[in-house]
This record gives C-alpha cells, structure tokens and sequence, in this order.
C-alpha cells in the first residue's frame, strides 16, 4: 500500500513542477509577447500546453483529496491557477487588441481546458464589448434634442444601433466561439458578454425606460427589448447556444428590470376601466359618430361598442405583450363576463319590476288601468323618477325604450359572433408559441364566454315582446264597450270589426317599420313578431272568455227574471229563432274582431294558422261552423 502511494506522490510533484516551469517560462515571454504578433502567437500557444497540464494536475489532486500530500500540493494548485489565469487574460486582452486569431484561438482553447470560461468572457467584455456600447451610447446621446431626458428617444432608436456596433466589434470571436465543432461551445459570449454590458450600461445612462408609469412608452421599450434578445437569439446555431442564452444569468438579470405586473396593473385599470364606466351609465347612449373608424362591427349601443373596443385594444399590438398573453386571456374573458352580467342582471331587474307593476295594477280597486311605457314622452316622466329611485344601478334597464332594447339585441348578436370567431382567432394567433391544448383550452374557453352573451338575447327578446305586448294590449282595454254597445239595444248584427281592432298590432307594425327593429336579424324579428301576436291572441281570449262568461251569466239571469215576473206569457211562435239576441251580437262582434286580428298578424309577418295562442282564441269565439280558421 505505501509504495503505490508513493508512486502516486512523485507522479503529481513531477506535474507540480512541469507546470510551474511553464509558468516560469510564460512569466519570462510575457513582456515581449504584447508587442510582436509572432512572439504572441508563441506565448499563446504556451498557454494552451500550460492550461492541459494543470488540467491533469487538477484531475490528478481530484482523485485523493484526503490525502497528506494532496492536501500540502493544494497551495501549490491554487497558485498556478490563479497565475495562469492571470497570464491568460493578458494573452487574450493582447490578441483581441491586436487582432491575431491563432493567439485568440490558442488562449480561448486554454480558457476551456482550465475550465474558465467566465473569466475569457469578462475580457471580451471588457475589451470589446464595453467600448463599442459606449461609443454607440455616446452617438445616441449627441444626436438627443437640446433639453430631451436622457431615455426620452425610446429604446426602439438606441438598442439598434448600439447591438450593430456590438456585433461587428465581436464578429470574429462571434464565429470561433459559435462555429459548431469548434471545442469552444462552452463559451457563452452572447449571454455573458454582449447582453451582460449592454443590460447593465443601458441601465446606468438610461434608467427612466424601464419605468412602467406611462405604460405607452414602457410598451414601446419592452418591445425594443424583446426585439433585442430575437436579434441576440438569431445569431445562435445551434439549441445549445440557444439555450445557453436564454438561462444564463444575465438573461435573467435583464427581463427583472421590466415591471410587468406594475405595467398590465395599469392597463387592467385603464381597459377594465373604460367598460365599466359605459356599464355605469344610467341610460344606454349611442355610439358617438365620431367613433365610426372604430366601430368594426358598426355596433349602435356605447356599452356593447365599448367591449367590442376594450376586447380589440387588450391583444392589440399596442398594448399586448408576450409574456403577459394569461393575464390578456383572464382579462378577455372577465371583459366578456362582466357585459354579460351586466346584461343579465338588468334585464332580470326589468323582468321583477314589470311583475311588481302588474302585481300592483291588478290589486288597485277603483282605478284605471295605466300602463308604464318607458322613455317613451312626457307621460313617462313620473314612472321614470321612480324607476330611477329603484333603478340604481338597473337603471339603464328599467328605462330602456324599445328601440333601445332591438339595438341592444342587435349589437349583443354581433359581438358575440365575433368574440367566438374573429376575437378568438386573434387571441389563439397571439398564443402561437404556447403548446396546443393551452391554445385549444383558450379556444374554448373564449367560445363558451361568447356562447353565455349570445344566450341574453333570449331574455332581451322577452323584454321586447313584453314591452310591445303591454303597448299592443292597451287597445283590448276597449273590449270592455262591447256588451254597452249591444245591450238593451236595437242595433243590427254586426258586419265589421270594431275600430279597436284595427290597431292591436299598431305598435308592433311600427316597431318593425322602425330602424332600430331593422338592424335585427331576420330571425330575431320573426320570433318577437310571434311571440307579440301570441301574447296578444292570450290576452285577447283571456278578457274575450271573461266577456262571455259574464255575459251569459247576466242573460240567464235576465231570462230568469223575465220568468218569474210573467209565468203566464208564452213565447210567439218562431219569435225565438227570427230574434238574435244581445249575446249574439256581442259573440258576432267578438269573432269579427279575432278576424282582424289574424288579418294584422298576417301583415306584420305573421301566419295566425301556426300560431298556437292565435288558434285557442280562435277556437273559443268561431261559430261552430267556422272552427278551422279562415280570414
């Protein structure tokens, strides 16, 4: 065991003493080799043989560091690494300063072999890098208006030319050090020498471009950063260089500077802001004409033109950043969520206060029926008071006209098809990078936010019929003069409808006639004609059932009455079937009405032979005879 031990011991002091007499004998060229290219080409090609040998010291001492005589070799180690790399920076430091490649190659091999890739790094940056983004930083400073703040020209003009002058400076050692195959992979001089000094000379002379306080102009910077690191990562061959630029420190040190949580903060307050404050609005206002330019989707309604603008301006290329593209995607969607809650929650508090209105119009006794028409005249103006009162932040909604609800249904049908469509293929777009199940999991989560919007137009239809119902059912109100009209008097069998009739359907003819009913969509239209022609037949026969039922209670009591008081008559012969009685008439007039009802459901798009309320009411007043429809 002691003489292998031994053997070992002289091995490692036989290399011990070869590298310091390469040490002795580099520290003796060293003098002469910064001024001759030969002499420099020669002392560097020492330097290589130098950094091989105490490369196999290190490996030797490696192997049995508890031992005595490797650990009283350990000074002696330490020493020539740090002479050697001392001697190294020179050589390296006079051959980028002299321009002899052979030099370079042999030192930067030797950087490699002693496992120093850091301090070779340093040097470049000291000696190339750093001058030539001076320089550039300096030009940049010159060409600044008298007055301008250092910074004020934007990272877009100074990051340029500043890299141009970097990358033709380091050229050459570009090329040695990312040529593949070249054993000189290890070096990293585009992480730990070019961004290193520009990120941290930028940084000195102009500190105020990373400031996100006006988020225009750090967006701006950002993007002149990125585009930075592109023209960085372009000059990588291979995956490794690639990769190596990306995790090294510098990278890292570089991307911390940038404060986008402060800047999306701002952009959140600023887009989330501005659809709120449309939301707020206690009525629902136009979209201003000057507007137009922006109004892709040729939207009539601010709240809805406002999500269209605040979705459009989230992925626009002037307020996007990459790596910001989840909280845009959280963003898009609490955007989408917030109008359809908005939506929602109005149109429910319209629903509840049309209850509440009919519940206390059926309750009061000894008054007449006075419908509530929102935004519609100076009649209105008390029922609005109070309605802004209750309204609170419903309020848009329980003033909202009809006009205002079709244009809103219209625009709620447009943005909805362009957030599933055009909005979620410009977001997937921006997410061309992230794996495709993020991608698809966007897509979808985009498309079931759009389909929630796309489903109030149900609820925003209801509003419509509901409102052009109670307007079209005013006129049933005069249903109530028929039995004055035909009691206890001599007038004929009628053969025509009654006035009233005619103008049942009037404000659904006007509202389809209007502009705002016109930007709906066919179906749209179809469906808020039917069902206002349903609602109407229901209410028609509801009152019509009412009618007869009482009447023919007062004609069998009447008849009673005539009975009692004169047993002893009998009836002329034939008197009872050439007589019509009121009743009659009364049913007659009922039926004549129901014909013209069909007649103005048929003029605003309707088939009363298809609508199922149209046929019940039909059914209950039609002559025996007459029980299939026919106007």
């Amino acid at each position: 065991m002691q003489k292998p031990l031994l053997e070992v011991q002289g091995r490692l002091e036989s290399v011990a003493e070869g590298v310091e007499k390469l040490l002795a004998e580099a520290e003796g060229a060293r003098g002469g080799a910064t001024h001759r290219v030969g002499a420099l080409e020669h002392h560097c090609q020492l330097l290589e043989r130098l950094a091989g040998e105490v490369a196999r010291l290190h490996y030797n001492t490696s192997r049995g560091q508890e031992l005595p005589f490797v650990q009283a070799l350990r000074p002696r180690v330490e020493a020539a690494d740090a002479q050697l790399g001392s001697l190294l920076a020179e050589g390296l430091t006079a051959s980028l300063h002299m321009q002899v490649p052979s030099a370079r190659r042999h030192c930067l091999a030797a950087f490699a072999a002693a496992g120093n890739t850091a301090s070779a790094e340093q040097v470049v940056r000291q000696v190339l890098v750093g001058p030539a983004v001076q320089e550039a930083l300096q030009k940049a400073a010159a060409s600044r208006p008298p007055g301008a703040a250092a910074g004020s020209e934007g990272l877009a003009a100074v990051l340029p030319p500043v890299l141009e002058a970097v990358l033709d400076r380091c050229k050459t050692i570009l090329q040695a050090t990312l040529a593949p195959r070249s054993g000189l992979s290890a070096f990293n001089v585009l992480g730990n020498s070019i961004l290193a000094e520009m990120d941290e000379a930028v940084a000195d002379a102009l500190p105020s471009v990373y400031s996100p306080g006006v988020p225009a102009t750090f967006h701006a910077n950002f993007q002149a950063a990125m585009a930075l690191l592109d023209a960085l990562e372009a000059q990588c061959p291979t995956a490794a260089a690639l990769h190596a630029l990306r995790t090294c420190p510098a990278h890292a040190s570089f991307m911390r500077r940038w404060k986008l949580s402060v800047y999306f903060s701002l952009r959140f307050q600023e887009i989330a802001g501005e659809l709120e404050a449309a939301l707020s609005a206690p009525s629902l206002n136009a979209v201003p004409a000057e507007s137009s330019k922006s109004n892709i989707l040729a939207l009539q309604l601010l709240p809805s033109f406002q999500l269209q603008l605040c979705l459009s301006r989230a992925i626009s290329q002037d307020v996007f950043l990459r790596p910001l593209s989840d909280r845009v995607v959280r963003l898009s969607l609490q955007l989408v969520a917030r109008f359809t809650s908005w939506l929602q929650a109005g149109l429910e508090a319209r629903a509840a206060a049309a209850q509440e209105d009919a519940t206390q119009h059926s309750t009061t006794a000894g008054r007449p029926m006075q419908h509530h028409h929102p935004a519609e005249g100076p009649a209105s103006s008390a029922p609005q008071a109070e309605a802004a009162e209750r309204g609170g932040p419903h309020q848009w909604a329980l003033e909202a006209s009809v006009d205002h609800l079709a244009r809103l249904r219209a625009d709620v049908d447009e943005v909805a098809e362009w957030v599933q469509v055009d909005f979620a293929q410009s977001l997937v777009k921006l997410l061309a990078l992230t794996p495709r199940q993020v991608q698809e999991a966007v897509e979808r989560a985009v498309g079931d936010g759009a389909q929630a919007l796309e489903e109030q137009g149900a609820p925003l239809s209801a509003a419509l019929v509901a409102h052009l119902s109670v307007r079209c059912c005013d006129s049933l109100r005069q249903l109530k003069a028929i039995p004055t009209t035909y009691r206890m008097t001599s007038k004929p069998m009628p053969f025509r409808p009654s006035p009233y009739a005619g103008a049942l359907l009037k404000p659904l003819h006007a509202f389809l006639d209007a502009p705002s009913s016109q930007t709906l969509r066919k179906s749209a239209r179809s469906s808020v004609a039917q069902e206002v022609v349903g609602q109407v037949a229901a209410k028609f026969g509801s009152m019509a059932g009412e009618l007869l039922e009482q009447l023919q209670k007062t004609e069998t009591s009447l008849k009673r009455l005539k009975k009692a008081r004169a047993p002893e008559a009998a009836p002329e012969a034939g008197a009872a079937g050439a007589q019509m009685s009121d009743i009659d008439k009364m049913a007659r007039q009922l039926f004549l009405d129901v014909q013209e009802l069909g007649r103005q459901a048929e003029r605003v798009g309707v088939d009363p032979r298809t609508n199922p309320p149209y046929q019940a009411l039909w059914k209950a007043v039609a002559p025996a005879d007459q029980a299939n429809i026919s106007l």
